[in-house]
C-alpha cells in the first residue's frame, strides 16, 4: 500500500472497545457473497485464493521482501498463517540473507462492489513488518488510471495503532486519498474484528463491531474490487520507524498474522 497523498488522521482512544455479535447492524436483505472459515490443513483453497510469488520489496541497499506460497498455510485449527520469516539470500546478491512474508487474494476468482467486507484475524506479534486486509480492482499495482484501493485494516506487531485508508487515480492522473489512523487498546493481545461497509457514499469502517471513520466515497466512479490479504516485510529505512514498521531484528522471526475467517455480504 502507498503512502496516501492527503493525510486525514483520526485518533480514537478507545480504552475497551467491546466486541459485539457478529449479526449487529445486518438486515434481512444481507446475502452472503463469499466466506472462507480456512478449515483444513495445507493450501488456502484454490478455488477462491491465488498466493503470488515475487521479490515484493526489493532493496538495493539490504536484504530484499519476498513473497512466498510457502509462508501462506492453513493450521488445521480454522486459521490461514501468514508467515513472516528471515531466509536465505533468494537472488544471489551481495545481502547476508532476505525476508518473505506471504499474500492471498481473489483476484480472478471474487470481486464485488459495494457491501460488508470482514476479517476477523490476530495481528503480528514483532515490529519490523505489517498486515493488511484490502480491497483492490484489476488494473495492476494501484498507481494505473482508474485503480481504486481501500485499505481495510493495516496493523503492526508493535502498536496498537490500526491504519484504514483508500485511495483512487483517475483519468488525468487526479488522486484521491485520505487515511485514518485508530489505537485500540489490546489489539495485538488476540483476534479482532475488521469490518468494512461500503455504499454509493461512504466507507464506513469497524473495529469490533464499532464505527471508528466515515469517510466519503468522492466524485470518482467506484468498481468492483477483489479481496487481498497480506504480510509486507521491507529493509527500506523510512518503512523502519516509528511512524510504520518500527525495528526489525532479524532474530525476531517466525512471526505470524493469523486470519480466523473473511466473510462478505451484498444488500445489507
Amino acid at each position: 500500500m502507498r503512502r496516501a497523498l492527503q493525510f486525514l488522521p483520526l485518533i480514537l482512544g478507545l480504552a475497551a472497545c467491546q466486541a459485539l455479535s457478529n449479526d449487529a447492524g445486518f438486515s434481512e436483505t444481507c446475502r452472503l457473497t463469499f466466506s472462507d472459515e480456512f478449515n483444513g490443513y495445507g493450501q488456502p483453497d484454490t478455488d477462491k485464493w491465488i498466493s503470488k510469488e515475487y521479490n515484493r520489496r526489493p532493496n538495493e541497499s539490504g536484504p530484499d521482501g519476498y513473497w512466498l506460497k510457502e509462508n501462506v498455510r492453513l493450521d488445521g485449527l480454522g486459521r490461514l498463517v501468514i508467515t513472516t520469516t528471515k531466509i536465505p539470500n533468494h537472488n544471489n546478491d551481495t545481502d547476508p540473507y532476505d525476508y518473505a512474508s506471504g499474500m492471498v487474494s481473489t483476484q480472478g476468482k471474487f470481486e464485488q462492489k459495494y457491501g460488508r467486507f470482514e476479517i476477523r484475524a490476530r495481528l503480528p506479534q514483532r515490529s519490523g513488518w505489517w498486515a493488511a486486509f484490502w480491497l483492490f480492482n484489476k488494473s495492476g499495482e494501484g498507481i494505473a488510471e482508474n485503480s481504486q484501493e481501500i485499505d481495510v485494516m493495516e496493523g503492526f506487531g508493535w502498536t496498537d495503532e490500526i491504519r484504514n485508508a483508500h485511495h483512487r487515480k483517475t483519468q488525468g492522473d487526479t488522486i484521491f486519498s485520505r487515511d485514518n489512523k485508530v489505537i485500540i487498546s489490546g489489539a495485538r493481545d488476540g483476534f479482532q474484528t475488521y469490518r468494512l461497509d461500503w455504499n454509493e457514499t461512504d466507507y464506513i469502517y469497524f473495529i469490533n463491531g464499532q464505527e471508528v471513520w466515515r469517510s466519503p466515497v468522492g466524485e470518482a466512479p467506484s468498481m468492483p474490487l477483489y479481496i487481498k490479504i497480506t504480510g509486507e516485510i521491507s529493509t527500506k529505512d523510512w518503512l523502519l520507524t516509528p511512524q510504520w514498521a518500527n525495528e526489525l531484528n532479524p532474530e525476531a522471526f517466525p512471526d505470524d498474522f493469523l486470519i480466523d475467517y473473511v466473510r462478505v455480504w451484498e444488500g445489507c
